[in-house]
């Protein structure tokens, strides 16, 4: 049994290693309970937020944290926790560079599943399911350096730029 949890550890903490510089996201949303800590620590262990979090969503969510260069060694998304590079304000680790540094990167992840999942269901403040990987590529990082970001992200979904989020929940 340890041998298995150990694996199931391992494989967790591969999955949650890996920049959003508008910071338009929902931050009331994506913090939940615990004063606005994230709540993917729960019963004191770790939990793969990958594995609660849809396969559309995990997807996206990887997408977005391989656009915001969260898989790069030393990079800011990487060394804040924060594969989302959201700006959520402190959660009790400070900000660097006005982007939030979260706890673990469980956390991070934790939080960016939380956006993305309010992003496709219609439920974000910023947000519309109509709209293309393009058009929130424009909104998500302020307009700065946009078609890099959604060719990064619509790359790795396998679609194209002019792919929509409610088209992406379709499985497109």
């Amino acid at each position: 049994m340890p041998v298995i949890f150990g694996i199931a550890f391992l494989i967790g903490a591969l999955l949650v290693v890996g920049e959003l510089m508008s910071g338009k996201f929902d931050a009331s949303s994506v913090l939940q309970g615990n004063g606005g800590v994230p709540t993917s620590l729960t019963s004191g262990l770790a939990v793969d937020a990958s594995a609660v979090a849809s396969s559309v969503t995990s997807a996206l969510a990887n997408a977005i944290a391989k656009a915001e260069g969260f898989f790069v060694p030393g990079a800011l998304p990487n060394r804040t926790n924060n594969p989302g590079d959201l700006m959520v304000g402190s959660v009790g680790n400070g900000t660097q560079a006005g982007k939030t540094v979260f706890s673990s990167a469980a956390d991070g992840w934790q939080a960016l599943y939380n956006q993305v999942e309010l992003m496709l269901t219609g439920q974000s403040q910023y947000y519309d399911p109509s709209m293309t990987i393009s058009q929130v590529a424009k909104l998500y990082t302020g307009a700065d350096n946009a078609a890099a970001w959604a060719s990064t992200v619509a790359s790795e979904l396998s679609v194209t730029p002019d792919t929509t989020l409610a088209q992406l929940q379709a499985g497109a």
